[in-house]
């Protein structure tokens, strides 16, 4: 039995030591990875920071410009329509801005509301 019971010790000495292996590898690999993680963040991409700070920049002319080719390439639609498309199916802007947008683009003569068929359809503008 003697035997038995050393050679269980002489297994659990080993299994130790691979743990402890274990843990040290995993050690040095999580400090590897934290070292390229940082290295990752810290990697700065110009071009795609300059596309996105035009973009940010121009974004309320874009979305103006979608609307008015949504309003555009439609015979009749009416703004719940043009807010569903615009907000809700793209997500382009939020429904606050989307409004504002169209009361901007109303004041400034880009469109127009009329009547057709007792519903309220948004058109474009003549000069445009």
């Amino acid at each position: 039995m003697e035997e038995g019971s050393e050679a269980i010790k002489a297994k659990l000495e080993e299994n130790s030591r691979r743990i402890q292996l274990l843990e040290e590898q995993n050690r040095a690999l999580l400090a590897e990875l934290k070292k390229m993680r940082e290295l990752l963040a810290g990697r700065q991409e110009p071009l795609r920071d300059e596309i996105l700070r035009k973009f940010n920049r121009n974004r309320k002319n874009i979305i103006k410009g979608k609307i008015l080719d949504l309003i555009g390439s439609s015979k009749i639609i009416s703004i719940p329509e043009v807010k569903w498309a615009i907000v809700d199916q793209f997500r382009y802007c939020s429904k606050a801005s989307f409004y504002r947008y169209i009361s901007e683009m109303r004041e400034s003569g880009l469109i127009q509301i009329s009547k057709f068929n007792e519903k309220e359809i948004v058109v474009l503008s003549k000069q445009i």
